[in-house]
């Protein structure tokens, strides 16, 4: 389904509801999907996947020239011109809805939502375009599937909800401003630039095009040095929640034992996200977002 095999390994009686996120059931040619492996823990991969803050300046040029480059995005789009969002963050029955909310000026306050699913789904909005000028009806996402404790395989998606499928310029950016081009991978899907290279960082354009110094986006997380935002702390909190309600019997049978006494859905399996988009826009300063793009974020439409 949507261009994926997946996966259900428990018993038979509780198969949850098929996973029919709105990408999978576009129709091919309004949606593209990728695959890369990460020497990084799925974890950390997703973390950083729900951290809207970082985007203002790991992903950020240092040129005011207003296309895309390897280095970062535009230093004149939205994200880089408010550099210090506030962070609003709803819990919900799938996992997390969240917004960061950047003021600016006059023009009002750049909204863009996101949507975290247990237990590794994240959903981003990609209607603006390069520096935030053109409008697209796109919403991006990820999988962090693990491997192991320092490897996981992030699979990546584009779609478009509207008339328009895919453009072949939405997709070129979407991976070669990502460090996912046909150059940058290998046979096995990981990224040319690793740990072994030390990611063939360029000293130079660190200092004049982009803060990394590293063509397209990689992850190389310090837990030790990072600053927990909104986001980042409440799906820790839902991740403990769902650890707590039940544990692993290593007594007599090895199977899920509920330590409340009764049977509870773990969130993110049933189909309350079947209608979820991720979107952004300018609203004026003091609207509500969560009214104001309500019918948008659940705008969706149901299928069999």
């Amino acid at each position: 389904m949507g261009d994926l095999v997946w996966a259900y390994l428990g018993p038979r009686e509780k198969t949850p509801p098929a996973p029919k996120f709105e990408f999978t059931q576009v129709t091919e040619s309004h949606r593209y999907i990728t695959k890369t492996w990460e020497e990084c823990n799925w974890l950390q991969a997703l973390e950083g996947a729900i951290d809207s803050q970082h985007a203002s300046f790991l992903h950020r040029a240092l040129t005011s020239d207003k296309t895309r480059s390897r280095f970062g995005q535009s230093a004149s789009g939205y994200r880089a011109r408010s550099l210090t969002p506030s962070h609003e963050v709803e819990t919900t029955n799938y996992g997390l809805l969240f917004a960061s909310v950047r003021p600016l000026g006059e023009e009002g306050n750049y909204v863009r939502t996101y949507h975290f699913v247990m237990p590794f789904y994240s959903l981003r909005a990609a209607q603006m375009g390069i520096a935030g000028e053109v409008k697209r009806p796109l919403v991006a996402g990820h999988m962090w599937v693990p491997m192991d404790d320092e490897n996981c395989m992030v699979y990546d998606w584009i779609y478009s909800f509207g008339q328009t499928p895919i453009d072949v310029r939405w997709r070129d950016e979407f991976e070669w401003g990502s460090g996912r081009g046909p150059e940058d991978r290998t046979a096995d899907f990981r990224k040319t630039r690793s740990k072994t290279n030390n990611w063939m960082i360029d000293r130079q354009a660190q200092k004049t095009m982009g803060y990394s110094g590293i063509e397209g986006s990689t992850r190389r997380t310090m837990r030790s040095r990072k600053a927990w935002v909104p986001s980042s702390t409440e799906a820790r909190s839902i991740w403990a929640q769902a650890i707590r309600r039940s544990s692993l019997c290593a007594v007599c049978c090895f199977k899920p034992h509920v330590r409340l006494g009764k049977e509870s859905i773990p969130p993110g399996t049933g189909s309350e996200y079947y209608q979820l988009r991720a979107i952004d826009k300018v609203l004026p300063a003091g609207a509500e977002w969560q009214q104001e793009l309500k019918s948008e974020i659940y705008g969706a439409p149901q299928h069999a």
